[in-house]
């Protein structure tokens, strides 16, 4: 793998260091959130903080596995990312179909 992608640009694999694969780090609005109210995590200031503790025991990477059109918030990532020092990688792709409403593109032919 030449480069791994995160939400602040390309970096070598060798600068993901220790890496938590799946998390959610914001959901912030999307059918999910209308679903269930408490899912929602859009608070920049409690994610850095939250990241701080492990970020000191060697995290270096985040995998932020909020589905498109979801509630993801790559702004919202991005500044997290700046803030913590730890990459953040927003990987594309769809949740399940409850979440969706019966018009939305991805259903679309």
């Amino acid at each position: 793998m030449p480069f791994a992608r995160t939400v602040l640009g390309d970096i070598a694999p060798e600068e993901l260091g220790i890496v938590y694969a799946h998390e959610h780090l914001v959901i912030h609005g999307g059918r999910a959130v209308q679903l269930f109210p408490d899912f929602e995590l859009a608070d920049v200031d409690k994610a850095v903080a939250e990241l701080a503790p492990v970020q000191a025991m060697g995290l270096r990477t985040v995998v932020d596995a909020m589905p498109a059109d979801l509630g993801r918030d790559v702004l919202m990532l991005a500044e997290i990312a700046r803030r913590s020092g730890v990459n953040v990688i927003a990987p594309s792709g769809l949740h399940h179909e409850r979440y969706y409403h019966d018009r939305h593109w991805s259903v679309r032919l």
